[in-house]
Formats: C-alpha cells, sequence, structure tokens
C-alpha cells in the first residue's frame, strides 16, 4: 500500500515539475521570437536565468562531446569481457517496443509544418530589419558566394559562365551550385545580393524532407521521423549555416540523404530502378561539395564492410554489395573523367587527399584538448556548444551501438569514419565533421531511449510525462537555436 502510495506521489510531484519547466521554456521560446520587437521584463529575467544554465554547462560539452562520439563502442568493449551481455538485449528490446508506438498521418503531418515554419522563421530571422536595419548578408562565406556568382554574372555568354564554373571559380569545387543560383540570376533578373540571402530557406527545406524520407525508411515510424525533421530545423543545419553560411555543404547533404534513402531501399528489395536512383543521387555531389561527396563515399565503404561482416558471402554479396561497391566505383570514374580530364580540374580525390594531408596529422593528438575547446566553445561562435543536443547525442550514438538494421549500421558508419578521424583533425576540419554529423538523428535516439527507460508496462499509447519530456525538450532546442540566431546577426553587423 505504502509503496503504491509512494509511486503515485512520484508519478504526480514527476508530472508536475515537466509541467512547469515546459511552461518556463516555451515562455523563453516566445521571448526569443518576439525579442526584436518586445521586450517584457519577466520574459527577459527568465531569458537570463536560461543564460547561466547555459554558461554553467558549457564548461563541460567538449568533454561530453569527446565521451558521446566513442559511447557507440560500449557494447563491444563490454562483449570483450562478458560474452552475452543481457543488459544490452533486455534494452534493445524496451527501445524497439517504444518505437512501435507511432503517430497517425495527420498528427506527423502536424509536426512536419510546424518543423517547416519554425526552421523557415529561424533562416529568415537574420534579415528582420528590426535588428539588421539595411538587410545585410548574414554567414562568414555569404561574400565568398556573393564573389563566385559575380564572376559568373560578368560573362559574356552562358558557355563562357558554365565553363567558368567548371574551372575557375572556386578551381571548379562547386559548380553544380553556382550555375543554379547563375541561371536564376539570369532568367528571373534577381539581384545577386537576394539570391545569397535568400537561397538558406530553400535549402533547409530542401534537408528537412529528405532527413524526414531517411528516417521514415529506416525505421517506418513517423512518430520517430517526424520528431528527428523538428529537431533538424533547429539544429546545427540552421544555426551554423546562418553563422557560417555552408551553402554548398548543405545542399550536398540533401543529396546524402537522399542517397542514403535508396541505398536502404536497395538493401531491402535490390532493383535497378533504387540503382539508378542511387547514381543518380551521388554523381551531383562531387559537382556540389567535393568534400562532403568524399565522406560519403566514406561512410557506404565503411557500411558494405559493416555488412560484409555480419552476413555470409554468397547470393546477398552479389545481389546487394557487389552493385553498391560498383556505384563506388562509377562516381570515382566520374570524378576522374569529368574533372580531371575534361575539365582538368582538381578531382574530388584530389581535394580528399588535400584536406587530409592539410588538416589531419598525429601531431594533432597532442593538441587535442586544446583544439577540442576551441572548436566547441569558441570556433563557428560557440554554438556546437549546447549541452541538451550533445547530451542526447550521447545517449543517441550508444543507442546506434545496440542495433544491427541497416539504417542503424549506416548511422554507425557515420560516427565511425569521425571518430576516428577527429582526434587528429584541426579546428577547422573537426567544425565540418560535428556540421556534417547526423546529430539530429542522435539526438532523438537518444530522445527515444530515454522514453523508451520511462514507458513502463505495456502502454499502447505515448504516456503524458514522455510527451511532456519531448515538448520541454523541443522547445529548448529551438530556444538555443533562435539565441544563436540573434547573437550571429548581432555579432556579424
Amino acid at each position: 500500500m505504502k509503496k503504491d502510495l509512494f509511486k503515485s506521489i512520484t508519478k504526480k510531484t514527476v508530472l508536475i515539475i515537466l509541467i512547469v519547466l515546459t511552461i518556463i521554456q516555451l515562455t523563453i521560446l516566445v521571448s526569443w521570437i518576439i525579442n526584436p520587437w518586445i521586450k517584457i521584463e519577466i520574459f527577459d529575467n527568465l531569458t537570463q536565468t536560461e543564460t547561466w544554465f547555459l554558461r554553467f554547462t558549457t564548461t563541460i560539452t567538449p568533454t561530453l562531446f569527446m565521451v558521446g562520439i566513442y559511447t557507440w563502442l560500449v557494447k563491444p568493449l563490454t562483449k570483450i569481457f562478458r560474452k552475452k551481455p543481457k543488459f544490452f538485449q533486455k534494452m534493445v528490446e524496451k527501445i524497439k517496443k517504444f518505437e512501435t508506438l507511432d503517430l497517425p498521418v495527420k498528427k506527423s503531418t502536424v509536426i512536419i509544418f510546424f518543423a517547416v515554419c519554425l526552421g523557415l522563421v529561424l533562416t529568415l530571422y537574420p534579415y528582420n530589419p528590426t535588428i539588421n536595419p539595411e538587410v545585410k548578408p548574414i554567414g562568414v562565406d555569404a561574400k565568398r558566394y556573393i564573389d563566385f556568382l559575380h564572376k559568373l554574372i560578368i560573362q559574356p555568354s552562358i558557355s563562357q559562365a558554365i565553363n567558368q564554373a567548371f574551372t575557375t571559380v572556386d578551381q571548379g569545387q562547386r559548380p553544380f551550385h553556382l550555375l543554379i543560383l547563375y541561371f536564376i540570376a539570369l532568367f528571373t533578373e534577381a539581384n545577386i545580393l537576394d539570391l545569397v540571402k535568400f537561397q538558406l530557406p530553400f535549402l533547409i527545406l530542401f534537408i528537412l524532407f529528405t532527413v524526414y524520407f531517411f528516417t521514415f525508411e529506416g525505421l517506418k515510424n513517423r512518430f520517430y521521423a517526424s520528431t528527428i525533421t523538428l529537431f533538424t530545423a533547429s539544429s546545427y543545419l540552421v544555426t551554423v549555416g546562418v553563422f557560417a553560411a555552408f551553402y554548398s555543404n548543405l545542399f550536398a547533404l540533401s543529396f546524402c540523404y537522399l542517397f542514403l534513402t535508396f541505398l536502404l531501399k536497395y538493401s531491402v528489395k535490390p532493383s535497378k530502378k533504387f540503382f539508378w536512383l542511387m547514381l543518380g543521387t551521388s554523381i551531383p555531389i562531387i559537382f556540389i561539395h567535393p568534400w562532403t561527396w568524399s565522406m560519403l563515399m566514406g561512410i557506404t565503404f565503411i557500411y558494405l564492410l559493416l555488412k560484409f561482416s555480419r552476413k555470409n558471402f554468397s547470393e546477398k554479396f552479389k545481389k546487394e554489395i557487389f552493385p553498391v561497391a560498383l556505384i563506388l566505383a562509377i562516381n570515382v570514374f566520374t570524378d576522374l573523367a569529368i574533372k580531371s580530364l575534361i575539365f582538368q580540374t582538381l578531382t574530388g580525390g584530389a581535394i580528399a587527399y588535400t584536406t587530409v594531408t592539410s588538416n589531419i596529422e598525429f601531431a594533432n593528438l597532442k593538441n587535442f584538448p586544446s583544439n577540442l575547446f576551441m572548436t566547441i566553445r569558441i570556433f563557428s561562435g560557440g554554438i556546437y556548444s549546447n549541452f541538451l543536443i550533445l547530451f542526447l547525442s550521447t545517449l543517441g550514438i550508444f543507442s546506434v551501438g545496440l542495433h544491427k538494421d541497416n539504417f542503424h549500421q549506416l548511422l554507425l558508419a557515420w560516427i565511425l569514419i569521425t571518430s576516428l578521424i577527429f582526434p587528429i583533425s584541426n579546428i577547422v576540419l573537426q567544425s565540418r565533421l560535428i556540421f556534417n554529423l547526423p546529430l539530429q538523428i542522435f539526438t532523438v535516439e537518444g530522445l527515444f531511449l530515454l522514453g523508451a527507460l520511462a514507458q513502463s508496462g505495456k502502454n499502447s499509447k505515448i504516456r503524458l510525462e514522455v510527451k511532456l519530456l519531448f515538448l520541454l525538450l523541443i522547445t529548448a532546442s529551438f530556444s538555443y537555436a533562435f539565441r544563436c540566431v540573434l547573437n550571429t546577426v548581432i555579432g556579424q553587423l
């Protein structure tokens, strides 16, 4: 009797705490959204309290990230000492049970709608005349894109502009992206400044939908995929995207998610259609952002190795692994044939080699603590120093390491390649590695792990406490995103 009473009191207490915290966090979020127009003293006091909390937690974020990218090792290391750890098996069962809880199409559509709206508001926020009266371009690399486009626009003919995009402008590294902007400017007579400034909303819109398709294909769960889409709208892809103007990088990542979606489809049902779709979504990346293309090739190669280690060398190899390996080979050949032989510019492979030789060396191990501190807390305006995202991602990467399905094996390949080269990378490369990591997916993996642990019993519906926890963390994520974007504008003007 006393035990049941204690449980009831604890449950109600937790519920009340979650409701209060969620209301406070929603108030803080509204405060950041309306900050340029309206300032309310009570709201300001709450945001100052949040600022104090963030400053306190940033002291441990570099260590948290370092631990987080290696939590996938927990299971394999435990197996060395214990052949069949039941703890992991029970945890996977709980997670899989929680993943069966889904949302109706209408509710998931509403979540995606909110993700799109908030993502678009965040990307347009810097050009609010109240905080940016002259509507100046925001983003470290924005001026480079203005210069790139100007060099194409002044060309006397379209053929010369195309040739310049593939050979001279930025050493021919991102011709597809620049030519899309060039043709928009040419046929609509749009201002170059406006094109550069307002391309980010479209890039974010593209990546929101590709992330949704990828994650939905992975688990066939609308709740999971729509929650990830919501976190993507407030992720580093948006905040660092605004700060650094990594436009081509973002564009290339969208194609990466499309390629990985078709790779998952091909793994389930090998067919010519998915083979050509994989090829059609991987080749463009060579001409959008070669560094991201080389990363994708590395992820795919490691994924093949992981699959090969778990499957028999038989018909599975011929039907599944060999065609994907063939796509890698065609990509490399296309890179060499078009870039090197036709346009005589740096190939994606050459750029990857240059990146390795100029940014990766074992001497960086000695400076790893200071490099990590600079990358997380200083570089990119300190935006990476987000305790909430890094904590949930730490749990999420641990959770990914527990699964053996194709989707989680792809995520494992992604974190594997990052964790292998991260300690020997310099600050510049470390920043790009974090930006390219699907941390929004790892965040929701961690959130689902917490949800699975909190969802006790045989409930067929998501508990109220779990819903409130999700809402609290989502609002906290968006609050941090609006804070970062506003600080970016103030800092760069």
